[in-house]
């Protein structure tokens, strides 16, 4: 019953000017049945009024909006101004690319009030966007206006910002790690041993000097670095890596996706746009009805006003599921040497172990399992 009281208060008012109306006419009470009449036209004129006011508010609405990243965080500014000149408190609900971390929790907002600043944390790297809010404005009473063609208000592709300079988390710059069989004079915690689980022997980790940079990047560009893990993404972790060696010169191929790239990293305008590019390229592997549906379950019939931009932007890959084939392999040991860095995901690096891919020459990262 608390629920009812909370929601539905305005049913509630109405079943009790009902019961006094009926009470008046059983009792043969004038006055009580005036009463109940009065009140019942007072709180319908009430409702009627504010359903129009507040409809032609949002039909007037205008929103200016401001995105700025900071370190390790998005502020998005955001003012609703209504040509009627009436302050209306509001709700508000932002529809944002996953790089955001943007819970589906209603936010205050008022319409022609101050300017409001949303504090959004940044989950992964890429190109963040707000692809539009959901505004709607609650009646003292619990009644929703709602109305259909303005409760979602499509913000624009001006929101939309790089982050390839925030800090997602706190990267090992320099702190490579190579595998190799386990010698018992080592200490215990050198032991990789997810590693060692998979290959039956012990396997530890080597961590290489600050002066030994890598000459040559090799980087696994598969579906395989989207997926989340936990919190994360192996993608996430490598762009880290790659924006600490940026300085060094050094050559960067990127393998996978039955493609060999070889690209200068100090000459790539955005790391973040690695991610955009692997992500719509992954994500072209499904089909454009399987995304529709994928985001209608998510937003609803609002996704049909986005573009495939918009749809490539907000989703990421779910159901593709592909590493490094043989081929790539192949190709990647033949880029393998001393002055090499791989880095790649724990799935792929067990393929080549499986592959007996002589791992010892090179340093070797294993991004998405927090070693």
């Amino acid at each position: 019953m608390s629920s009812a009281i909370k929601y539905n208060r305005s049913l509630i008012v109405y079943v009790l000017i009902a019961s006094l109306m009926y009470l008046g006419i059983y009792m043969k009470n004038a006055l009580l049945t005036f009463v109940g009449i009065s009140l019942f036209l007072v709180f319908t004129s009430h409702l009627l009024t504010w359903d129009l006011l507040t409809s032609l508010s949002l039909s007037l609405l205008d929103i200016n909006d401001e995105l700025v990243v900071m370190k390790d965080h998005v502020i998005l500014r955001i003012r609703a101004k209504s040509s009627l000149p009436l302050k209306i408190p509001a709700k508000i609900t932002l529809i944002c690319s996953p790089h955001l971390q943007c819970s589906n929790i209603d936010r205050d907002l008022i319409i022609n009030g101050k300017q409001k600043d949303l504090d959004l944390e940044i989950k992964w790297f890429g190109i963040a966007k707000i692809l539009g809010i959901v505004i709607k404005i609650v009646d003292p009473m619990g009644i929703v206006i709602e109305p259909k063609e303005n409760a979602q208000l499509i913000i624009g592709k001006g929101l939309s910002r790089d982050l390839g300079n925030a800090v997602v988390f706190q990267s090992r710059s320099g702190d490579f790690v190579t595998l190799k069989e386990y010698d018992f004079s080592e200490p215990v915690s050198s032991i990789h041993w997810i590693t060692s689980a998979r290959v039956g022997n012990l396997v530890s980790t080597v961590r290489s000097e600050m002066g030994n940079l890598p000459k040559l990047i090799i980087m696994e560009y598969t579906p395989h670095m989207l997926k989340p893990a936990n919190k994360y993404r192996p993608i996430d972790e490598a762009l880290m890596y790659l924006r600490s060696l940026r300085s060094i010169g050094a050559l960067l191929i990127l393998i996978g996706n039955d493609i060999t790239k070889v690209m200068n990293l100090s000459r790539i305008a955005s790391l973040a746009d690695l991610e955009l590019r692997l992500r719509v390229l992954v994500i072209g592997m499904e089909g454009r009805e399987e995304l529709l549906e994928r985001a209608k379950r998510l937003i609803g019939n609002y996704v049909n006003k986005l573009s495939n931009d918009d749809l490539m932007t907000w989703l990421y890959p779910v159901n593709v599921s592909k590493g490094l084939s043989n081929d790539e392999i192949k190709v990647l040991t033949r880029y393998l040497r001393k002055d090499s860095l791989l880095i790649l995901s724990k799935e792929s690096l067990s393929n080549l172990i499986r592959s007996n891919v002589d791992l010892n020459g090179a340093q070797v990262i294993v991004v998405g399992e927090g070693i």
